[in-house]
């Protein structure tokens, strides 16, 4: 009976245990703003996690039947060198960004063809690589089968994900606990925040200059490694498989054809190269033999960055736009595209 007394009377009321709960919760809070704070003086800002639940969330976004509508897709350099925000600004109509990093546009053009409520204009990002390439599975299919069974729930789980990646630098990647311990003993520096950051909107803005405050690199080093892997694309690319080519042109007409034949247009744009990324590009597969080709057989609009002196550019790294150049780059390319669509701005 002595024991039972005495446990009774070691609890604590009711009312102090929420004080202690308070105390706990406040000192969680102060712990998350100082940690917070800190890492946004030194430069992070919110990023988005380029993943399925995002692109997914824009797809479900793109009404039906409107012919206002512009998608665009393609890959990483639809994604870097087209500033979403300034071309709503200058087309003024519906913006979505479907372009998949490391990918082919070649099959989210045929999902969407094969979508009969899609009525609008896509704008494709692609180059000859993508028209030789052969069919393998990757990133871009994977999105499509998730988002057609994608279920209620996965909405929740994105519109939960998306605030908390839009309100806190502290759970990036780099800044996880492990991963700071990691870079010190590496490099003996703190991290730096990212190059590139994702928007809700999907345009991934490329800060170039970051590079050359990173320890041990620089904008020159990012150029070359840009380089070497532009280089290995092609070893794994070449010799043309001449039937994989056809096939793809086959595709693309096809594709075309059925959103032409419901009112929807579609634009190829084939974006800037630069230094020895094009001279890679026009040695390996000659415009004359592949992207002329492909004009010639696929009844659509396009246009060539070569065609127009203001849209070559000095690229950072041989393939893509720096955030700062992106936004005249997307000026003149939105008046541009309006232009050969023939659309009214």
């Amino acid at each position: 009976m002595h024991s039972s007394i005495s446990n009774s009377n070691d609890r604590l009321p009711k009312h102090d245990w929420q004080q202690v709960w308070i105390v706990a919760l406040s000192i969680v809070v102060i712990f998350i703003s100082v940690w917070e704070s800190i890492w946004r003086l030194q430069g992070f800002e919110p990023s988005l996690n380029d993943d399925a639940l995002l692109w997914i969330n824009v797809r479900k976004s793109i009404p039906a039947n409107d012919q206002n509508a512009i998608v665009l897709m393609g890959s990483s350099r639809m994604q870097l060198d087209l500033d979403t925000q300034v071309f709503k600004q200058y087309v003024k109509r519906p913006l979505f960004q479907l372009a998949i990093d490391g990918t082919s546009p070649i099959p989210v053009l045929a999902h969407l063809a094969n979508d009969e409520t899609f009525k609008g204009t896509v704008v494709c990002d692609i180059n000859e690589a993508n028209l030789i390439s052969k069919p393998t599975p990757h990133t871009a299919e994977q999105w499509i089968k998730t988002y057609q069974n994608s279920k209620f729930n996965d909405e929740f789980e994105f519109l939960l994900s998306s605030l908390v990646q839009k309100t806190f630098v502290f759970r990036l990647p780099e800044l996880q606990p492990a991963n700071i311990w990691q870079k010190i003993s590496s490099t003996g520096h703190l991290p730096l925040p990212f190059y590139l950051t994702l928007h809700a909107d999907r345009f991934k803005a490329g800060d170039y200059l970051l590079l050359n405050k990173y320890p041990n690199y620089s904008i020159a080093a990012h150029y070359n490694m840009r380089l070497e892997r532009h280089k290995g694309m092609y070893s794994g690319l070449l010799p043309v498989d001449e039937t994989a080519f056809q096939n793809n042109l086959k595709t693309l007409k096809n594709d075309v054809e059925k959103i032409q034949k419901r009112g929807g247009k579609v634009v190829f744009v084939r974006f800037p190269t630069s230094g020895g990324v094009l001279e890679l590009d026009e040695q390996m597969l000659p415009r004359p033999q592949y992207w002329d080709v492909f004009t010639q057989q696929v009844s659509a609009a396009f246009l060539h960055f070569k065609d127009h002196a203001e849209l070559q550019y000095n690229l950072p790294d041989g393939s893509h736009l720096d955030y700062r150049q992106a936004v005249p780059f997307t000026k003149i390319l939105a008046r541009l595209l309006m232009n050969s669509l023939n659309v009214e701005q």
